[in-house]
């Protein structure tokens, strides 16, 4: 059991001093399915799989109306689920009304118990060298992107061709398609062009 991980150039436009700076980053094996999820349940408590399926929708069920009801939810020792809300600014308290206010996203605690627990899982560095560019899936490209972006204020063509091990030509593509797509944006011309999620 290890945790992969890989080194990414750090890009922040703000602070050039980071300039030819790597940090390391978490790579994903892939994304484990409900249905695999379930599967697995069912092996490891002898369950078949309607009843592991019967379980996991009661839990979703039951965390799901204990959120709307405005409770945190905890699961386990993983951690604590909870709801976050946004409005429109207003200078009097009085000026809002409950149906200015919005669901904003879904937050997560992680636990002391499984922080301490992941601390201390084997780090194993992830072997691209061997991996084409075409052997990467667009959707793990656009995984490995955004993961960066989230951390990163932004990235050039460049780095996008190292951290997706994509030719020149392909990684333009990719990158406009995703600007297409709405969720990316660029800024700058020529050399200097970078890349930043569109929020």
């Amino acid at each position: 059991m290890s945790i992969q991980y890989d080194m990414y150039p750090v890009k922040d436009v703000a602070d050039e001093s980071n300039d030819g700076l790597y940090r390391a980053h978490a790579v994903s094996r892939g994304k484990i399915t409900t249905e695999k999820l379930i599967k697995h349940i069912a092996e490891v408590n002898g369950f078949t799989n309607g009843m592991a399926k019967g379980v996991l929708i009661s839990l979703e069920d039951a965390i799901i109306n204990y959120l709307s009801d405005g409770y945190d939810v905890q699961l386990g020792e993983i951690g604590y689920f909870s709801v976050s809300v946004t409005s429109r600014l207003v200078k009097d308290k009085r000026d809002l009304r409950a149906e200015s206010v919005s669901f904003k996203k879904l937050n997560f605690r992680l636990n002391n118990v499984t922080r301490r627990k992941l601390q201390y899982v084997r780090k194993e560095k992830v072997d691209f060298s061997k991996t084409r560019s075409s052997a990467i899936p667009l959707e793990k490209k656009v995984e490995i992107l955004q993961k960066y972006l989230n951390e990163n204020m932004c990235i050039t063509r460049k780095d996008y061709s190292a951290l997706t091990k994509t030719l020149k030509d392909k990684a333009i593509g990719e990158l406009n398609r995703f600007i297409e797509e709405g969720w990316l944006r660029k800024y700058g011309t020529a050399r200097t062009t970078v890349y930043l999620l569109n929020k």
